[in-house]
């Protein structure tokens, strides 16, 4: 059979459907959100620890206490760094929390499910993070469960697939143990754990784990060519038929499910699988799911959606989609006029206006500094790179991150310098010249030598401000006329998103 993949693409997307409706006997059991009767109680956590770092920089993620921004300082006991006290009547319903406090050589991490009226005591001691308190059971199960770890993606999606699969029967299996050996743990605890093990897995499967730090890549049609290739049609078309189970809009769409940890993500990773991914991210597939969410969703699986969705192809997609996104913001503000997100919206939606025009004249004024040690301005360097695409890659000699995607970026790389014909600028936000020079230097056989700046002031640079250069490795692509196209762009180690944020250009 020749070039059988987009037959097997069609296919995929078909089966894929149908595979929704299926009903899978593993995943039956979904939370079933009760009230709390016990509201407005006292919510206490307490803790000390060995770690002199540990409490400095100490978080409580997902704790759902309205109109207060929980940061180190709230916790801290007066003239006691190795202590903590924390005291709340907010807490209005049982939920898990993810404590995570950064020490002075590791990071303690650990999933607890706490409810309105608890007394929390949580130990740091000899590198060991434990609880204790009133529900004590209810604060031990992830400290096990936990070990099971889920796989690396090293490339093969049925293999990938079939160990997350394994993770999971073992996470559920140890749960179900679990509580038989703890009969006196609460039916909340019960169907809210169960959920969350099952949504861990999704996620898994949604977003595959690259690496040991938790980097993640988005499960696209790729990944299932792929197995087609390497195991042949029979089982990529058993496998895709399969792949996602019980997962379905009607389960996404149960308000039940909606504060778990990872129901955002899943959400619209799973709407946007539903479409034809030949044009992942263009203006159709767009307009496509925005009407899903309108149409299948309500609430706040709607709003959620939606919003994620619009600052997704504002990140990915920005160019081909602005009169879209715009119309679909506008919706929005009717629909929700009083949501979380608009902040978040309105911020990502400004950047919109300064697409398809020159940068500002303070931004193009900019003095960047050469690997020879000469200045030149960021016009000058645009113009000097000559009638290309120009993508800048802000980094650091100090940014992890940064040095991970200019190594693993390298091959995909030179397929987009040939095939768009464009140029790779590097533009280090360091602020010492020589590690900047030494790092450069190390990294040299991955191109980091060819259109090389560092700001001439970090401190005071108008394009780290224009741009709200505020977190890196960060990605910026201008045509060849200059003009900014995309202020957010997708990562060169991510290849389909790349490749759809340079579709973008080319289409318009």
């Amino acid at each position: 059979m020749k070039n059988p993949i987009p037959l097997i693409i069609k296919l995929f997307i078909i089966l894929f459907l149908v595979s929704c409706k299926k009903a899978s006997t593993s995943t039956t059991n979904l939370v079933l959100e009760n009230k709390d009767s016990t509201q407005h109680l006292e919510t206490i956590i307490t803790g000390k620890s060995d770690d002199p770092q540990a409490f400095k920089y100490l978080n409580f993620l997902y704790l759902d206490v309205p109109k207060k921004k929980l940061k180190s300082k709230n916790f801290k006991v007066l003239n006691h760094p190795d202590s903590i006290f924390f005291k709340t009547e907010d807490l209005l319903e049982s939920q898990y929390i993810e404590i995570l406090a950064f020490g002075m050589k590791k990071v303690y991490e650990l999933p607890i499910f706490i409810s309105p009226g608890d007394s929390i005591n949580i130990i740091i001691k000899n590198g060991e993070l434990s609880v204790a308190g009133t529900n004590k059971n209810h604060y031990k199960l992830y400290k096990d469960i936990s070990l099971n770890e889920y796989p690396i993606f090293r490339n093969d999606l049925l293999q990938y697939k079939n160990k997350c699969w394994e993770v999971f029967q073992k996470r559920d299996s140890l749960f179900e143990y679990f509580i038989l050996k703890n009969p006196e743990v609460s039916e909340d605890f019960i169907e809210k754990t169960r959920t969350r093990i099952l949504f861990e897995y999704y996620s898994r499967i949604l977003h595959l784990t690259i690496d040991k730090s938790g980097r993640v890549k988005e499960l696209d049609a790729s990944h299932f060519e792929q197995v087609s290739k390497g195991y042949g049609i029979e089982t990529s078309l058993k496998f895709s038929e399969s792949y996602f189970g019980n997962l379905s809009f009607q389960l996404l769409n149960n308000p039940k499910v909606l504060k778990n940890k990872n129901y955002l993500g899943i959400l619209r990773s799973y709407v946007h699988l539903n479409q034809n991914l030949t044009d992942s991210y263009s203006p159709s597939q767009f307009l496509i799911e925005k009407e899903i969410f309108l149409n299948k969703f309500s609430n706040k699986a709607q709003e959620g959606g939606l919003a994620n969705t619009i600052l997704k192809y504002i990140e990915v997609s920005p160019f081909r989609n602005s009169s879209n996104i715009k119309e679909a913001i506008k919706e929005f503000k009717v629909l929700f006029p009083n949501s979380n997100y608009l902040i978040k919206i309105d911020e990502a939606a400004k950047n919109i206006e300064l697409l398809n025009k020159l940068p500002p004249k303070e931004v193009l004024d900019e003095k960047l500094i050469t690997i020879k040690g000469d200045t030149i301005t960021f016009s000058d360097m645009l113009i000097q790179t000559g009638e290309k695409i120009r993508v800048i890659d802000f980094w650091a000699s100090w940014c992890g991150p940064c040095i991970y995607d200019i190594k693993k970026g390298g091959k995909n790389k030179g397929l987009f310098a040939e095939n768009y014909f464009l140029d790779w600028v590097y533009i280090s936000i360091d602020t010492d010249l020589e590690k900047w020079k030494q790092k450069t230097l190390e990294l040299k056989k991955f191109g980091t030598l060819n259109n090389q700046y560092l700001l001439l002031d970090t401190i005071n640079s108008e394009l780290k401000k224009k741009f709200e250069i505020n977190s890196i490795p960060r990605y910026i692509i201008f045509n060849k006329n200059g003009y900014l196209v995309n202020d957010k762009a997708p990562k060169p180690t991510e290849y389909n998103s790349f490749i759809g944020a340079l579709n973008d250009i080319n289409n318009n």
